[in-house]
């Protein structure tokens, strides 16, 4: 055989009692075997091999997927397949596949064909969105044999810098004209507030006779997020999250959309918003992380919707008075993964349960002193969504939460009062509306990391929020006289609050923080707040925000010290953190290096 490489040799096989006789032609092992590899959004294909090909029972050099990277594995494609068309056109090597993929525009989606080795026999189709943002373009390495080491040989830049360019040159002169660019924006005649824009906040929505649930559903949206590895940042657990989030507002430049921290984690991610009233998928931009609540606001431009789309979607009208209380009747809604809505009934058994989710192995944000709401009903761990009355205003948000229990995770959902977060929907909205400057067409839409790190610097990342740094547990007062609390104070709180007759008691302060400076330490008791009583979460995020609006930068903390058993005036400053997170990571020799996070120093 290695004298006839190239050549063909003359077999003769025993097929029962029949002799036959073969032409086979004698390859080169070496030409069979991938001496080359394309390195693309973090995977990494090649050739098919000899002795993989002889498993597949399919022809040498087709182009497989060694490892899918990010690009493929959020389309589904798994290791080991083999593609074998993107966007119609063939892709029968490496070269072909390279230059594919370089000419498709980043952002679009487009049908890869492939197969897998478990069922090699049938061809399988997906849609591939092609990523941008977090990967340079491919590039093909090939093998020195001399030296044993790789060398990059060829790059495949993306060719639609150039057409960017241009159309950004064309929009200036349009704009020089005074043309408008595309078609103008229309918004429906009425939404939740009756009016042409809006949040629906302090409106309504239109037909009170219809059915709560079908007035609702159309304000809801299914969020999926996926992170990719090169972003995974301040100990996130997962790459990918799926939700239910909520039309909240809806004008011509922005639209939001809220949704639990458990379905958007961090600011870093690509996130697909699908709306349930219309077929239609869009982009959207983390705008919000409240850093102690579970809540945050994704913005999508809605000038990427079509006229029949905006004529179907509302935003929803939140309600925050009065707050819902035991016994209140509510209906849950929300959506399955097929976009279908689901409505349960249900009774309210307890809207002041306060939450205590201990700080998980590896650092995650958690969260910190608020209060959810319980229902008469377990309604598992995925169904999120939204809590309503029969006038299809939200209530509630019906929210994922994620502890560790054991080392295993655990996901649980309750529901989130609306004055927790009406008013940061409309600070939000103040505050990407003042920011837009001339760049009014980007509000609403995609914002990569740089160009997020660029606003920071001008204006800020993202709303400012008032916090203590300081992590409150709730303590039934019977237990606080037994810890020493006077009978003056026991009096006196089970009077303000006779719901939960309850004290704040210290659970952790945060490394570095004024409180920890000014002497609070665990165990202390939180009795007044600039000379006002607080006794649950709800009263300490009302003093927080009355000081916010008045501009006190300081607050006046009666406590009591449990271990010199006296009470104590404590004056300490309040910080303000936008609850965006990291935004800087340094990659390095294959290592992902960030600075220490809020989690981190709770």
């Amino acid at each position: 055989l290695d004298s006839n490489v190239g050549k063909e040799v003359t077999v003769r096989v025993a097929r029962g009692n029949e002799m036959l006789t073969y032409q086979v032609r004698v390859q080169d092992l070496h030409q069979v075997t991938p001496d080359a590899f394309l390195e693309s959004s973090g995977g990494s294909i090649h050739a098919l091999s000899y002795q993989q090909a002889r498993n597949f029972s399919t022809p040498t050099g087709q182009v497989y997927v060694a490892e899918p990277g990010y690009l493929l594995s959020r389309a589904g494609i798994p290791k080991h397949s083999v593609i074998l068309s993107v966007q119609g056109k063939p892709t029968p090597n490496l070269e072909a596949l390279a230059k594919v993929m370089s000419h498709i525009p980043g952002g679009t989606q487009v049908p890869v064909q492939y197969r897998v080795f478990s069922d090699r026999f049938r061809k399988r189709q997906t849609l591939v969105y092609v990523d941008r943002r977090w990967y340079g373009p491919p590039v093909l390495w090939k093998r020195d044999d001399a030296v044993g080491s790789w060398h990059q040989i060829k790059f495949y830049p993306f060719e639609e810098e150039e057409e960017k360019e241009t159309q950004q040159q064309k929009k200036k002169q349009k704009l020089s004209k005074g043309e408008k660019d595309g078609d103008s924006f229309v918004l429906p005649e009425e939404n939740g507030n009756g009016k042409g824009n809006g949040n629906g906040i302090s409106g309504g929505n239109k037909g009170a006779a219809e059915d709560p649930k079908d007035v609702i559903a159309k304000s809801l949206v299914l969020v999926d997020v996926e992170i990719p590895e090169v972003a995974l940042a301040d100990g996130v657990h997962s790459k990918s999250f799926t939700g239910n989030g909520v039309l909240v507002h809806l004008d011509e430049a922005i639209g939001l959309i809220l949704v639990d921290r458990n379905t958007a984690a961090i600011g870093p991610s690509d996130i697909r918003l699908s709306f349930c009233a219309y077929p239609a998928e869009l982009r959207g931009t983390v705008r919000f992380l409240h850093p102690l609540y579970n809540f945050s606001l994704i913005s999508f431009d809605p000038r990427k919707l079509s006229a029949d789309a905006l004529q179907a979607v509302r935003p929803c009208k939140i309600v925050a008075e009065p707050a819902l209380s035991r016994g209140s009747k509510v209906i849950l809604v929300g959506l399955s993964g097929a976009l279908r809505p689901t409505a349960r009934d249900a009774s309210v058994t307890n809207a002041t349960a306060s939450l205590n989710i201990p700080a998980a192995e590896i650092p995650r944000f958690h969260v910190v002193n608020e209060e959810v709401i319980e229902l008469d009903q377990d309604f598992g761990t995925s169904f999120s969504g939204v809590l309503i009355d029969e006038e299809a205003s939200v209530k509630a948000l019906w929210g994922s939460f994620s502890r560790q229990v054991g080392g295993e995770e655990r996901e649980f959902c309750a529901g989130i009062h609306s004055y927790s977060f009406k008013g940061w929907i409309e600070k939000t909205v103040d505050f990407l509306k003042k920011g837009q400057g001339e760049s009014n067409e980007e509000v609403g839409g995609d914002v990569s990391m740089a160009e997020a790190g660029a606003e920071g610097k001008q204006a800020g990342r993202s709303v400012p929020v008032p916090v203590m740094n300081i992590e409150f547990q709730a303590l039934l007062l019977s237990k606080a006289a037994n810890y020493g609390l006077g009978e003056k104070w026991i009096k006196a709180l089970a009077e303000f609050d006779r719901e939960r007759k309850q004290v704040l008691r210290v659970k952790s302060c945060m490394t570095g923080s004024s409180a920890r400076e000014r002497g609070i330490s665990e165990g202390d008791m939180l009795l007044q707040v600039n000379g006002k009583i607080v006794s649950s979460f709800a009263h300490l995020q009302q003093v927080l925000e009355e000081m916010q609006g008045v501009g006190v930068e300081e607050l006046k903390l009666t406590v009591f010290k449990m271990q010199q058993q006296r009470l104590e005036e404590v004056s300490m400053k309040v910080d303000m953190v936008d609850g965006l997170g990291t935004d800087r990571l340094v990659h390095w020799s294959g290592a992902q290096i960030q600075g220490s996070y809020r989690a981190l120093r709770e």
